[in-house]
């Protein structure tokens, strides 16, 4: 597939209980989850907003002009900060995906040179124990982009990518200052893509 860098499949009914891999197509490398409890289950993998997350110690996609986060989920409850997707640097985020503090809105961040750019939904986009399409793509020429099931809930004009370096991308959570895992998403994933490329 055109652009496709990282893909952790977490759902399979077949492999339910199973541990679970992850591709990260940029340099040939299977990531084979080890951790005791984290396994495929037969709708995705459940995280339970307690620090729970997947860390993948390198930037995957976002100082790429053009990239596309895809995932599929299925939130629970909480009415807390939890992380889709980030990409932290030295316990500073530089890229997110997360949900809003107090709300189900979405929001969508990129960091360059000191400066946030920012697409936020205008309303709650989450349901709790609904299963949703969410995207966040950039494009070098159309900006920001999140959607949701397939419709847009918010842009933002700013054609600039990520430009740091040496950072931790992390699946349902962010990286904390303090050296792990926090404000965990609490629900399901049951599917991500990443790709160095705008996908429609």
């Amino acid at each position: 597939v055109n652009g496709l860098v990282f893909y952790a499949p977490l759902w399979n009914s077949q492999l339910s209980g199973s541990p679970f891999n992850a591709w990260n197509i940029a340099d040939g490398g299977v990531h084979v989850c080890t951790v005791t409890g984290a396994t495929q289950g037969i709708q995705g993998r459940t995280l339970n907003g307690i620090g729970d997350g997947i860390l993948i110690d390198s930037l995957l996609v976002s100082n790429s002009a053009n990239f596309t986060i895809e995932m599929w989920v299925k939130w629970n409850t909480g009415t807390d900060t939890q992380y889709l997707y980030s990409e932290n640097l030295n316990g500073g985020t530089t890229f997110l995906l997360r949900k809003d503090e107090t709300t189900q809105k979405l929001l969508f961040g990129i960091y360059n040179t000191a400066t946030w750019y920012n697409a936020q939904s205008s309303g709650a986009v989450l349901v709790s124990g609904t299963w949703q399409h969410i995207v966040a793509r950039l494009s070098s020429t159309s900006g920001m982009s999140l959607l949701a099931d397939l419709a847009s809930v918010a842009t933002n004009a700013n054609t600039l990518p990520g430009n740091q370096a040496n950072v931790k991308s992390s699946i349902g959570a962010t990286w904390s200052s303090a050296g792990g895992l926090a404000e965990s998403f609490n629900g399901v994933m049951g599917e991500i893509r990443l790709y160095n490329a705008w996908r429609k």
